[in-house]
């Protein structure tokens, strides 16, 4: 008696592993990792004024594609070049007075445009308009 107890105990345990081993709620693991954190701040002669962290897909994730999310950006595409940034947040460059916005990456001038320019996780933007 007490060994069909056991087995009835045993086949009952089974069923009940087999049943729910695979309804576990699945881990957002794949979805966190596939998303990155760029921080952007924005300069005028080398004083902040602005400042935000920007959430990317990993895919695809350039300087130009955060910037648009963060604020609104205005420039043109020029050929060769790819798109050129001339105003962020209401602030625009004044070509007569040579004044440009420029960018680091990661506190070196980038040696590529903005729309060609790769980002990774926890990299730094700085724009700067200056002469």
């Amino acid at each position: 008696m007490k060994k069909q107890k056991l087995n009835i105990v045993t086949i009952i345990a089974m069923v009940f592993t087999f049943t729910f081993a695979g309804t576990a709620q699945p881990t957002n693991v794949a979805a966190k990792s596939s998303k990155i954190t760029v921080t952007y701040t924005l300069k005028k002669n080398n004083k902040k004024f602005a400042k935000k962290k920007v959430k990317l897909a990993k895919k695809g994730a350039t300087v130009i594609k955060g910037l648009r999310k963060a604020w609104k950006v205005k420039g043109k595409t020029s050929p060769g070049l790819g798109f050129m940034v001339t105003g962020i947040k209401g602030k625009n460059q004044n070509t007569s007075k040579g004044i440009y916005w420029t960018y680091k990456l990661n506190g070196k001038f980038a040696n590529k445009g903005v729309s060609s320019q790769k980002v990774h996780n926890k990299d730094r933007v700085v724009f700067n308009l200056a002469k």
